[in-house]
């Protein structure tokens, strides 16, 4: 036998009542009445009103973004005709392990724009990184300067010579003699 409409409408509002306790648990008791009322008059199925306090639930359930990121860098790139921006957020990893996996789902590392950036990015980094080592080195070591001496145990031009050096005004002279000889 099935139930009469009344029956239908009172065991909806009963299952969307039910439903509203447990909004009513994270909503303030003026949301969660708005809530229940309008879910009641609605024409909504039941799948619909427990997707709808299900989402309510988890929206009120989850921390809010709260912007206290120890690294926090948002920089607009003045390109003529291009509205582009760059965000880098580095912090303690506070989602859970399901958010994580479907933010992977969501937002793929490797597309090929990404390679791309990660590859100019960490190129430049690189050659940076590189170039500062390679100019500490020649600027800032006194080994990478070159000063002639004249070598007082080699006292003739024959023994000079012989050496590799060179013999000028009576003595041998070593023009790559560095410093820290």
């Amino acid at each position: 036998m099935e139930p009469s409409p009344s029956q239908e409408e009172y065991q909806y509002k009963r299952k969307v009542l039910r439903l509203s306790q447990e909004v009513s648990t994270v909503l303030t008791p003026e949301q969660a009445a708005v809530i229940t009322q309008a879910l009641i008059n609605s024409n909504l199925n039941e799948e619909q009103v427990m997707a709808i306090t299900q989402a309510l639930v988890t929206a009120r359930t989850v921390q809010p973004w709260q912007h206290n990121h120890p690294v926090n860098l948002r920089l607009s790139v003045p390109i003529p005709g291009l509205k582009l921006y760059l965000v880098l957020l580095a912090g303690r990893e506070r989602r859970s392990t399901q958010r994580n996996q479907l933010e992977r789902q969501k937002h793929r590392l490797w597309t090929p724009l990404n390679i791309f950036v990660l590859t100019i990015t960490l190129g430049s980094f690189a050659f940076t990184i590189i170039m500062s080592i390679y100019l500490l080195l020649k600027w800032g070591s006194p080994a990478a300067t070159v000063a002639p001496t004249s070598i007082p145990w080699l006292t003739n031009q024959a023994d000079c010579e012989k050496t590799g050096r060179i013999w000028l005004h009576g003595q041998c002279w070593d023009t790559e003699h560095s410093p820290d000889f």
